[in-house]
């Protein structure tokens, strides 16, 4: 009996020393400010979350405050690096590969949305270019 109880006392105290070295997966959280030449802002925000950090929500929005956890993705895109983006001469470029999956639901004032779709493997190369980001 008293090895019996040696034995669960072994499995116990493995498992706990086994639950205490697991990883602790946090969502990673980023945030893009993007201000025009008149001073309006915007945030490319997107949270990553999963083992590999390949489950991913995106928005572009006005508000600092949206999205800062995965509990908040209201109006976002759920898809793994959804577009490319480019901000230049106040216009946002959203590229996408293969067909637009997001369209931004906020209105900006001095900021103007441009929606391009494009092949995947053109979409790929200019992941490589100068200016073109993913989220």
């Amino acid at each position: 009996m008293e090895t019996i109880k040696r034995k669960m006392l072994v499995v116990f105290l493995t498992i706990i020393l086994f639950y205490s070295c697991l990883p602790k997966f946090e969502d990673t959280l980023r945030c893009k400010e993007i201000v025009s030449s008149k001073g309006e802002q915007i945030y490319v925000k997107s949270i990553n979350w999963g083992a590999t950090g390949d489950h991913q929500a995106t928005i572009i929005t006005c508000d600092i405050e949206k999205m800062k956890t995965r509990s908040d993705t209201t109006g976002s895109v759920n898809i793994l690096a959804p577009f490319l983006y480019r901000f230049k001469d106040d216009t946002l470029t959203l590229v996408f590969s293969e067909e637009k999956t997001y369209e931004i639901k906020e209105k900006f004032k001095t900021i103007k949305i441009k929606y391009t779709v494009v092949e995947s493997s053109q979409f790929w190369r200019m992941k490589n270019e100068p200016g073109y980001l993913l989220p």
